[in-house]
């Protein structure tokens, strides 16, 4: 692995688009295995995503009004919406 110098800007390019929400998304996390992509936003979905294939695995409609955070800690999902509600769903 060559060591960043900092003289030359670092470059970036998408590997993997994945496309299924109809909003913006506000919020991505992984599970613990790093196997599982989450992502949450205006559209109140939660989507579960294979990593390896890019696949969409399962959707959630869990809030009634746009998800604006998410936090995974062990097998729980934690997601907060806009209209001040919390929701905690197990993320399997």
């Amino acid at each position: 692995m060559r060591k960043y110098t900092g003289k030359r800007p670092l470059s970036f390019f998408p590997v993997q688009t994945l496309r299924n929400h109809t909003g913006s998304v506000v919020a991505l996390a992984t599970d613990p295995n790093g196997k599982v992509l989450y992502s949450c936003g205006s559209d109140s979905f939660i989507k579960y995503w294979d990593i390896r294939t890019g696949k969409q695995i399962k959707s959630i409609d869990s809030h009634r009004s746009a998800i604006v955070c998410m936090h995974i800690s062990q097998r729980l999902m934690y997601t907060g919406s806009q209209v001040r509600f919390l929701t905690v769903t197990i993320a399997i």
